[in-house]
């Protein structure tokens, strides 16, 4: 017989504590995260100013707009790390591409070049 159990108490995620151990490469859904970049670089290329601002930004409860961290957080593993479709990367690039487009965008690609640099000079491979 089937027993019932209540969803509210019986949550099932994609995070399992193996993943939670390891590193970058291994935990991250790298077929979902490449078909997020398949949709929306065609979207950013057909309304490039407006819609990368509103992806690289967020608007904050007082109005403000501050860089969307997360956004260029999550590119920059997809830009250094092999991992998932061989066209990732690229399709990231073209990512980049477009959010630069948005003056808004401005603070968010800096915050993404320092980092990229910190990487660079520890990682020979992504110098």
């Amino acid at each position: 017989a089937m027993e019932y159990m209540d969803p509210t108490r019986n949550i099932v995620t994609r995070v399992l504590a193996p993943k939670l151990k390891t590193t970058y490469d291994t935990s991250v859904d790298t077929d979902i995260r490449d078909r997020v970049l398949d949709v929306l670089v065609p979207l950013l290329e057909l309304d490039s100013p407006r819609l990368a601002t509103q992806l690289a930004t967020e608007v904050l409860s007082t109005g403000l707009r501050r860089p969307n961290v997360a956004l260029f957080d999550t590119l920059l593993p997809i830009l250094t790390t092999q991992v998932g479709r061989s066209e990732a990367p690229h399709l990231a690039t073209q990512l980049l591409r477009e959010l630069s487009r948005s003056k808004e965008a401005k603070v968010g690609l800096q915050y993404l070049e320092a980092r990229m640099i910190t990487l660079g000079s520890k990682d020979t491979r992504i110098a």
